[in-house]
């Protein structure tokens, strides 16, 4: 096996290191953020952006001179075959949901420390809540489908991804999320938004490895609410069995 350390890449490593911190940012960086976050000098991170710019794995925000990231990433992973075919299978079932529930629904998984909504489907009424395709979730503790994906891991396991994630691990979350794992799925009000209600359950594939978590946001109407927010997440249970049964997981033994 090649040791860590044993070669070095540091073009590569440059790279890698600027496309890691825009994926970390909301509003985007400018060249000098960059540079100070990086200990780079200006040049060599001017060089690197140019190359990133041309290649389309970065870009300018309109009107201002802070890089973000564009999704080329994101399409690049879908070629990956896992995620292909989980978003293939997942899609139909989807579809079928909002639907008969009239809310969105979104697919997530979980990848280098990040959550990546890398499916969703609008509600079909006129009214409604979504989560952006492509979207990053910014906190493993603190959205309904990072805590399942925590609960689904062992305890030293949950420890190490916290602390890679820069987030704090208690005992109170702890007990949370044995209480998720016995349930099999939460349902609680969003952290950043008021209003919304969180529904997750999880998908396995056919080693019962827990491979994505299938997410409605509920919003309840004021009139013409056509099921209620268990008649969903009764709803959002067969969908995810559903999935995971597509992908070769033992459902319902």
């Amino acid at each position: 096996m090649v040791s860590k350390t044993q070669y070095k890449v540091p073009a590569l490593d440059k790279g890698l290191d600027i496309l890691e911190l825009l994926a970390s940012s909301r509003t985007g960086l400018t060249q000098k953020e960059i540079s100070d976050a990086l200990g780079r000098t200006l040049n060599e991170i001017f060089r690197m952006l140019v190359c990133l710019d041309e290649r389309g794995y970065i870009g300018v925000k309109d009107g201002t001179d802070r890089f973000e990231l564009t999704l080329k990433m994101f399409e690049l992973s879908h070629r990956h075959p896992p995620i292909k075919r989980l978003v293939e299978q997942a899609s139909p079932v989807m579809n079928d949901l909002v639907q008969e529930v009239e809310q969105s629904c979104h697919l997530v998984v979980f990848n280098n420390s990040q959550l990546l909504v890398v499916a969703q489907v609008d509600s079909p009424g006129q009214l409604g809540f979504s989560v952006r395709l492509g979207t990053s979730l910014q906190s493993l503790s603190k959205t309904a489908s990072g805590q399942i994906f925590l609960a689904y891991l062992d305890v030293e396991e949950r420890m190490q991804i916290m602390l890679a994630a820069k987030e704090l691990y208690t005992e109170t979350l702890e007990q949370e999320l044995q209480v998720i794992k016995q349930r099999g799925y939460i349902e609680s009000p969003s952290l950043q938004i008021k209003g919304i209600y969180n529904q997750s359950y999880p998908i396995f594939d056919y080693t019962g490895d827990l491979v994505a978590v299938l997410t409605v946001p509920f919003v309840k109407k004021l009139e013409g609410e056509k099921l209620t927010r268990s008649q969903v997440r009764s709803r959002l249970k067969l969908a995810s069995e559903k999935v995971s049964y597509l992908l070769g997981a033992r459902v319902n033994e």
